[in-house]
């Protein structure tokens, strides 16, 4: 009920430091160009779990890009969910 319908349907992972490696320039080649929701899960060396979402594709641009549906997660050692506030217009940047 909480979950967006537009992320129905089926989920393919882009990238998984198991199988593709521990380089950033790998998880990125992963993204872009990807025009699906995206949802980055992240484990940390010390156990933390953290991430983001977005629903926008995925650029290299040197200027922000992206819509308010982005969001950045925790989930251990505690859970929170941080959202854009105010007039913002600096979503995502990946250059």
């Amino acid at each position: 009920a909480c979950m967006s319908p537009s992320l129905g349907g089926t989920w393919h992972r882009l990238y998984t430091s198991d199988c593709d490696g521990l380089s950033f320039n790998r998880l990125q080649l992963s993204l872009l160009g990807y025009g699906g929701p995206t949802l980055i899960i992240i484990r940390s060396t010390s156990g933390g779990v953290f991430g983001a979402f977005t629903a926008s594709k995925w650029k290299e641009s040197k200027n922000f890009y992206g819509t308010r549906d982005c969001f950045l997660y925790q989930l251990s050692p505690k859970t929170g969910m941080y959202r854009p506030k105010g007039g913002e217009q600096n979503f995502m940047y990946c250059n």
